[in-house]
C-alpha cells in the first residue's frame, strides 16, 4: 500500500552548461594500462564462474558434507554413499566417494551430481565428462554416465566398462538433447557392487574459461588483471592462504584449499597459470598479488575505524622464517618469466607455453599495510625481486596513518569503498595530489553505499571518479573496480561488476560506464572548463511512503508545518518481506528527494558487519538523499513483522530529525549542494579523435553549449553513446540484462561549437572525428 501526501512544488530548469574545450595543446599523457581488472576467488567468481568446470566438489574435498552430489536410486534398488581414503588416488586426493550399490531386480542406483546450483544443459550442444575409478573385485561395470533433468528425464548419455581394483581414467563424451538450466550428472549402475570416484568432470567445449563471461571481460579491453586477490590471498592461517605453488601441474596434482575468507572451497584449478594464460587471452599486463607470510583473523577493531567485526592482518611467519615465503615470490617471477632453462621457467614449457608470461608488477600482500609489522617482511621481498629482477615493478600494500614515501617502492596501493560523494570528491583529491610521492595503484575500488547490487547511482559517480583518474594518471597510472565476477546464488560481496548464473551473465550499470571508456581509451587528456549549476538539495516539497522490498501498511500520515520547516508523521507496519519502510521527503517532481529508510537491507554505505564469509547485509536505518547517497551515519535495526511503528521526520531548515516510536534514530545536517551536476572531461585517442566524457547527475535534462578552440578542423562527424535512466535505483538483471545499457547514436555533422542536450541521470560519451575536405 502506498500513502502520496500532496504538497506545492514547483520543477525548476537548470541554465545551459557551458564547457570549454582547449585543443590548442597536445595535452597530459594517460596511461596506457589505466583501466585494468581484479579478478579474485570471492562469489564463485572462478569455481562456478569463470572456469567452465560444470561439476561441484568432484574430488571430494568438501568433507564432511557431500556438498552437490545426492544418492539416486529407482524401485528396489539402495545405494549407500562413504567418504574413502583407504587407497587414495595418489597423496593429494586422497578422499574418494565409494558408492555400495543392492539392486535385485537390476534397478539404477547412483549417484547424481547438480554442479553449482543446477548444469546448465543446451540442446544439441555437446558434453565431455571424464573421472578416476575403480572397482570392488568381481564388479566392472558397467557404469551409466546421463545428463539429466531432476525428474530422471535423460539428455544425453554414455557408459563405461572395464573397472579394475587400481585407479583408472574413464572419459567420454554426449549430446544434450534437451534445454535445462538445472540439470544434473548421475553415474549410477544396475547391478550388485561397489565402486569408488574421484576427480569426476563435465565439460561444455575445450576452452577452461567460460564463453559468455571471457567475452565480457574481453569487451573491457583490460590493460592489466591483478590477481588471485584480495582477501583470497591471505587466508585465515598458513592452511587457507593461496600458495600459488600448489595450483599448478596437472589437476590431479592440486590438492585445493578452503577459501577461508569466502566460506568455501576452492578447488585451485584456476590456479597460477590459469591467470597468466587469462591475462594473455585478454591482451593484459598480470599483476600478481604475493602471500607476504600474513594472514587475517577476526577483530572486534577494524584498522578502518568505522567498520565492526572486520579482520585486520597478523603475522604468521616469524621474521627468521620468513625466507621460504620470500623464495615463493621469486620462484612465482621465475615461472612467469624466466627462460626455459631455468627450474620453473622448464614447469611453464611443460606446461605448454615455452614463451614467457611478462608479469610486470607484483604486489606484496593485500591489505597487510595496517600491521606495523609488515614493513620489515615487505623489505624482504622487495631487496630480494629488486636484485634479482630490477624490471619487476613492486607494489607496497597502502599504510594508513603512515608516510608512504617511508618504505622504497614503484607503486603504493590504495582501496576506495565509498558513497557516491565520496567517490567523486576522491576524484577531485588527485587534482591536488603530490606529484612527487610514489604513484599509486587503485587496486580495488566501487560506488558501495546507496548501490545495492549495482545500480545507476552507483554508476554516475563513478563515471567521474574515472575522468578523475583519468585527469591524474600521472599520479595513480592504475586502476581496477572490485569485486569482478558473482554467481547470483552465491554473493559474498555487493554491488559486483558482472553477475550470472549456470546459463546467462549480464553487467551492472558500473560495467557499461568501464565499457565506454574502453571504447573510447585516451591517448591524452586536455584542459577543460565546466560551467554548470550546482545540484541542489532541497529539503521542502512533497512526502510518500511505501514498502521497501516489504508489503506494507500505513495509517495516519500527515504533516504539519510549510516549506523547510514541518513534521510529518504517519503509523506503519510491515505486514510480509524481508525488507523494511521507506519515506521519501522534499519531493520537488524532478526526481530528487531526500528519503529515510527504515529497517532495509542492501543499503549499507560500508562493509559494517564481517560476517566469516563476507558482508552481512543486516537491517538498518539510513538517510539518504537522492543521488548524494547517505546523510550522516546508519543505525542498524530491523522491523518486527506485523508491528505497528510510529514514524516521525522532523525538518528545521537543514536539520532534520528522523524518530522511530519516540527514539531519535538520525539527526543530520544536509547540505545545500552536492557540487556540480554536470562534470565534463575531453581528451584524444591515439588516433586524433576528440573525445568528450560528461555526466549529468541532475534527474533533469540539461543543455550544453560546448566551444572546442585551438582546432583546425572545421567539423567534425560525431557519434553519441548515453547510458541513462530515470530512476537512480534502477539495475539490471539476469531476466532484464540491459535494463540500463549503453545507446548509441550518430549526430549530424558539428563545428567546432555545438549544443548538445545531456539527458537526466545520464554519462554521455561524444567521439568527434575531424573531417577532411
Amino acid at each position: 500500500m502506498k500513502n502520496l501526501i500532496i504538497a506545492l512544488f514547483s520543477i525548476c530548469c537548470l541554465q545551459a552548461a557551458e564547457i570549454r574545450v582547449d585543443l590548442s595543446q597536445a595535452g597530459k599523457k594517460v596511461s596506457p594500462n589505466l583501466f585494468g581488472i581484479f579478478l579474485e576467488e570471492i562469489n564463485h567468481a572462478g569455481d562456478g564462474g569463470l572456469y567452465a568446470e560444470l561439476i561441484r566438489n568432484g574430488s571430494f574435498a568438501e568433507a564432511p558434507t557431500l556438498d552437490a552430489w545426492v544418492a539416486v536410486r529407482t524401485g528396489a534398488a539402495n545405494v549407500n554413499l562413504f567418504f574413502d581414503s583407504s587407497t587414495p588416488l595418489n597423496s593429494v586426493k586422497a578422499r574418494s566417494l565409494r558408492i555400495e550399490i543392492n539392486s535385485p531386480n537390476g534397478e539404477r542406483a547412483g549417484v547424481s551430481n547438480e554442479g553449482y546450483w543446477g548444469i546448465a544443459a543446451k540442446q544439441g550442444e555437446s558434453y565431455q565428462f571424464s573421472m578416476w575409478a575403480r572397482g570392488a573385485e568381481g564388479f566392472d561395470g558397467p557404469l551409466s554416465i546421463t545428463l539429466e533433468g531432476k525428474d530422471g528425464a535423460v539428455y544425453g548419455q554414455a557408459q563405461i566398462t572395464g573397472l579394475k581394483t587400481a585407479w583408472s581414467r574413464f572419459s567420454g563424451s554426449f549430446q544434450a538433447g534437451a534445454t535445462d538450466p538445472a540439470a544434473r550428472l548421475t553415474i549410477a549402475a544396475n547391478r550388485n557392487g561397489t565402486f569408488w570416484l574421484n576427480m569426476v568432470s563435465l565439460r561444455h567445449g575445450k576452452d577452461i574459461f567460460r564463453a559468455d563471461l571471457l567475452q565480457m571481460l574481453k569487451d573491457l579491453k583490460p590493460g592489466f588483471v591483478r590477481f588471485p586477490g584480495g582477501t583470497y590471498v591471505q587466508g585465515n592461517d598458513r592452511a587457507t592462504a593461496w600458495r600459488w605453488k600448489n595450483t599448478i601441474g596437472d589437476l590431479e596434482s592440486r590438492p585445493g584449499h578452503q577459501n577461508a575468507p569466502w566460506t568455501y572451497w576452492s578447488t585451485d584449478s584456476l590456479g597460477f597459470h590459469e591467470y597468466l594464460l587469462l591475462c594473455e587471452r585478454l591482451g593484459a599486463v598480470p599483476m600478481y598479488v604475493a602471500y607476504a607470510g600474513m594472514t587475517w583473523t577476526p577483530n572486534s577493531k577494524s584498522p578502518f575505524g568505522v567498520l565492526e567485526n572486520h579482520k585486520i592482518p597478523v603475522s604468521d611467519f616469524p621474521m627468521d622464517q620468513m625466507g621460504p615465503i620470500v623464495q615463493e615470490a621469486l620462484d612465482a617471477i621465475d615461472y612467469a618469466n624466466g627462460p626455459v632453462t631455468s627450474r620453473w621457467g622448464a614447469l611453464r614449457a611443460k606446461a605448454g607455453h615455452p614463451a614467457p608470461f611478462g608479469l610486470k608488477y607484483i604486489e606484496i600482500g593485500n591489505e597487510d599495510g595496517f600491521n606495523p609489522l609488515y614493513a620489515d617482511r615487505y623489505m624482504l621481498f622487495y631487496n630480494a625481486i629488486k636484485a634479482r629482477y630490477p624490471d619487476v615493478q613492486i607494489i607496497a600494500n597502502e599504510r594508513r596513518g603512515r608516510t608512504a614515501g617511508e618504505l622504497p617502492m614503484d607503486l603504493v596501493d590504495e582501496h576506495i569503498y565509498a558513497r557516491p560523494m565520496m567517490a567523486i570528491e576522491m576524484a577531485k583529491r588527485l587534482d591536488g595530489r603530490d606529484r612527487n610521492g610514489p604513484k599509486a595503484v587503485l587496486a580495488e575500488y566501487a560506488v558501495q553505499g546507496s548501490a545495492g547490487f549495482g545500480n545507476m547511482r552507483a554508476a554516475l559517480a563513478e563515471a567521474v571518479m574515472l575522468s578523475g583518474l583519468e585527469r591524474n594518471s600521472d599520479v595513480m597510472p592504475l586502476a581496477s573496480y572490485a569485486p569482478l565476477l558473482a554467481h547470483v546464488k552465491a554473493i559474498n560481496w555487493r554491488p559486483d561488476l558482472i553477475y550470472f548464473d549456470g546459463v546467462s551473465s549480464y553487467g551492472t550499470p558500473s560495467y557499461y560506464v568501464q565499457k565506454m571508456f574502453a571504447d573510447t581509451r585516451l591517448d591524452s587528456v586536455v584542459p577543460v572548463e565546466v560551467k554548470a549549476e550546482d545540484l541542489r538539495v532541497r529539503t521542502d516539497g512533497a512526502v510518500s511512503t511505501e514498502g521497501y522490498n516489504a508489503e506494507t501498511e500505513f495509517q495516519e500520515g500527515r504533516g504539519i508545518g510549510t516549506g523547510d520547516n514541518f513534521t510529518y508523521t504517519v503509523r506503519a507496519r510491515k505486514t510480509a518481506g524481508d525488507g523494511g519502510i521507506v519515506v521519501r521527503f522534499a519531493q520537488d517532481g524532478s526526481g530528487t528527494y531526500l528519503a529515510w529508510f527504515i529497517g532495509v537491507r542492501h543499503r549499507a554505505s560500508t562493509l559494517h558487519v564481517w560476517g566469516g564469509g563476507g558482508m552481512l547485509d543486516v537491517p538498518a536505518h539510513q538517510l539518504e538523499s537522492s543521488f548524494g547517497g547517505a546523510i550522516g551515519r546508519q543505525v542498524n535495526g530491523a522491523l518486527d513483522t506485523g508491528r505497528w511503528y510510529d514514524v516521525k521526520i522532523q525538518v528545521e531548515g537543514r536539520r532534520v530529525r528522523c524518530f522511530l516510536d519516540g527514539k531519535e534514530i538520525h539527526n543530520a545536517e544536509v547540505p545545500e549542494t552536492l557540487g556540480p551536476s554536470v562534470y565534463g572531461l575531453a581528451g584524444r585517442t591515439a588516433g586524433g579523435e576528440v573525445v568528450l566524457r560528461l555526466v549529468n547527475v541532475s534527474p533533469l535534462k540539461q543543455s550544453v553549449s560546448i566551444d572546442l578552440v585551438g582546432t583546425s578542423a572545421d567539423s567534425y562527424s560525431a557519434v553519441s553513446t548515453h547510458l541513462t535512466s530515470k530512476n537512480l535505483d534502477d539495475e539490471n538483471s539476469l531476466t532484464e540484462p540491459k535494463r540500463v545499457g549503453p545507446i548509441e547514436r550518430r549526430l549530424p555533422s558539428i563545428g567546432g561549437k555545438f549544443q548538445y542536450e545531456l539527458e537526466g541521470n545520464s554519462f554521455t560519451v561524444l567521439k568527434l572525428t575531424p573531417e577532411r575536405k
